[in-house]
C-alpha cells in the first residue's frame, strides 16, 4: 500500500471513530434517565476563546448557558437532563438532533448539589476541557477540599497536628478546622516518582464559616513540579 493510500486510510479510520464515539454518546444520553441538579462552576484557566459553553439538556430542548469563572465558583444553575452532559460551543450544536460536532467537554454527573471545575486540556485535539465533578454535601463550607491530579504525592502539614496527611494521585482530602474565623499555618510539599521532598507552599489558610475553597494540584508540563490552584465557593444567602 502506497503512501497516499495509508493517509487516506487512516483519515477515514478517524472519521469513523468519530462518528462511533458520538452515536455511542447520543444512545447513552438517549437511554439514561434525565436527572435534576443544581450546577455550580469554575474554571482553573479559559481554554481559547471558549468563556461561554452550552450544556445539552436533551435533543431539541433548549441548552442551558454555562460561564466558568476563574477563582470563584459561580451561583447555582438549574439542571435537568442526561446524566452524561455533554457541553458545546454554540447553543445551536448543544440543541442538534443528533448532534453534528464533538462536545468540547464531557463529566458523568449525580442528581443533587454538585461543583464542576474546568480545567483546559491542551493535549486534546477535540476536547477543550476536562470536567471534574464534586458532590458539594461532601465538602461543607468552612473546610478546604484539597484534591491531587498530579503524578506525585502530597503531602500536608496543618499548625498544631503532628502527622502529615498525605494525598495521593486521583484522591483528596478535606480539612476542616471549626466554624470560627482563625489563621492557620500550613506547608505543602510533593513527592514526584523516584524524587525527594519539594516544598511547595508554606502560608497561612484563613478559615470563614461562610466559604469553601478547593485546592488543586497540577503537573507542571515538562518539569516533576507541581503548581498550586484555589477555587473559592462564597455562601450567598437566599434573599
Amino acid at each position: 500500500m502506497d503512501r497516499t493510500a495509508i493517509r487516506t486510510s487512516r483519515a477515514a479510520m478517524q472519521v469513523l471513530l468519530l462518528s462511533a464515539s458520538m452515536v455511542g454518546g447520543l444512545m447513552a444520553q438517549r437511554s439514561s434517565p434525565a436527572i435534576t441538579a443544581e450546577l455550580q462552576v469554575a474554571a482553573t484557566g479559559i481554554a481559547g476563546k471558549h468563556h461561554t459553553l452550552w450544556l445539552r439538556t436533551g435533543p431539541g430542548k433548549a441548552p442551558v448557558k454555562v460561564s466558568p469563572t476563574l477563582r470563584t465558583f459561580s451561583l447555582p444553575i438549574s439542571y435537568k437532563g442526561p446524566a452524561r452532559a455533554d457541553f458545546f460551543e454554540t447553543a445551536q450544536d448543544a440543541q442538534a438532533d443528533p448532534p453534528t460536532v464533538q462536545p468540547l467537554a464531557s463529566v458523568p454527573l449525580q442528581a443533587g448539589a454538585l461543583l464542576l471545575v474546568f480545567v483546559p486540556d491542551a493535549e486534546s485535539k477535540t476536547r477543550a476541557y476536562r470536567v471534574h465533578a464534586t458532590r458539594a454535601g461532601s465538602f461543607p463550607h468552612g473546610s478546604f477540599n484539597f484534591i491531587n491530579f498530579s503524578k506525585s504525592a502530597i503531602f500536608v502539614q496543618s499548625e498544631g497536628k503532628a502527622k502529615d496527611v498525605r494525598i495521593d494521585p486521583d484522591r483528596n482530602h478535606v480539612f476542616k478546622f471549626g466554624g470560627a474565623e482563625q489563621s492557620v499555618g500550613i506547608r505543602v510539599a510533593a513527592v514526584a516518582p523516584g524524587a525527594d521532598h519539594r516544598l511547595i507552599r508554606q502560608t497561612n489558610f484563613s478559615t470563614n464559616p461562610d466559604w469553601r475553597e478547593m485546592v488543586l494540584f497540577f503537573d507542571q508540563p515538562g518539569t516533576n513540579r507541581v503548581r498550586m490552584s484555589h477555587l473559592v465557593d462564597v455562601r450567598v444567602d437566599d434573599p
